[in-house]
């Protein structure tokens, strides 16, 4: 049985200017077992204006990378965010459940509304909620979409998240992990602490190649951007030197090519009940 603790933690972040990303990570909730911290952070993302003297300029990103580095503690096996979801065999378990409720509900009118949620052993079930029904064109969309936005999130080795939007734009916007107010996407993982503190450190990094540019020009319409290195080189300005992630000698090692837009870090500390 774990052990009753009182959590105590402080958090720390990195200020930076721009507005493509924002990262906020929160204090685990009291009561928590030391086997079994839960680590939640809000990450958004947004379409940017930026402007240069003789033009403004939308900056989005199309994907980006969260990188995690852990003192005195351990991610607790298979709960990372995205682990089970993306494996191949239970996104194919969800769709075909999926499937086989539209098929044995020809009759049934209303539109499809698809949930996946968790059954035993951790096997994923597809949920179906019949509204007002359109075509079946209409419904296997919905499966589709619903399979691709499980793999929003995917998890990388060594402590890495991809984030990625898998729906035409293909642009990040939007609430990724965290409270929507009407869902919960997260924690991102579970932590056992081995000592009676420990650290997480979160940062979001985007490639220079997967910033997404245009101009805004008069009557709200957009244009390619011819002045792209511009764009990026100020949005780099505004954002994080990688200098600046050092701690005590650690930090964490992200791509030097990456634009940094956000880091936090939390020091946790438990005591015995």
């Amino acid at each position: 049985m774990g052990t009753l603790t009182e959590l105590k933690s402080t958090t720390h972040s990195i200020p930076s200017s721009q507005e493509v990303c924002e990262l906020e990570i929160w204090s685990p909730p009291q009561g928590s077992l030391k086997e079994a911290v839960p680590i939640s952070i809000d990450l958004d993302f947004f379409a940017e204006q930026v402007a240069l003297p003789n033009f403004t300029f939308i900056a989005s990103a199309k994907r980006a990378t969260l990188y995690v580095r852990i003192d005195n503690a351990n991610i607790a096996r298979g709960s990372r965010l995205g682990e089970y979801p993306l494996d191949p065999e239970m996104v194919a378990e969800v769709t075909q459940s999926v499937r086989t409720a539209i098929e044995n509900a020809v009759d049934t009118s209303g539109s499809m509304e698809v949930g996946v949620r968790p059954g035993f052993f951790g096997k994923l079930t597809g949920i179906v909620k019949w509204t007002k029904r359109k075509s079946k064109k209409y419904e296997r969309d919905q499966i589709v979409k619903t399979a691709a936005r499980i793999a929003r999130i995917s998890p990388r080795p060594k402590l890495k998240w991809d984030v990625v939007e898998p729906i035409s734009p293909y642009l990040l916007k939007g609430r990724y992990i965290g409270s929507s107010g009407e869902k919960e996407v997260g924690p991102l993982f579970l932590l056992t602490m081995e000592k009676n503190s420990c650290i997480v450190e979160v940062c979001v990094a985007i490639q220079r190649q997967d910033v997404v540019v245009s101009n805004l020009v008069i009557g709200g319409a957009y244009i390619n951007s011819t002045n792209k290195k511009a764009v990026l080189d100020q949005l780099a300005r505004r954002s994080i030197e990688g200098s600046q992630l050092a701690s005590g000698g650690a930090s964490i090692h992200t791509d030097p090519e990456s634009i940094l837009l956000c880091s936090s870090k939390m020091e946790i500390e438990i005591e015995n009940k």
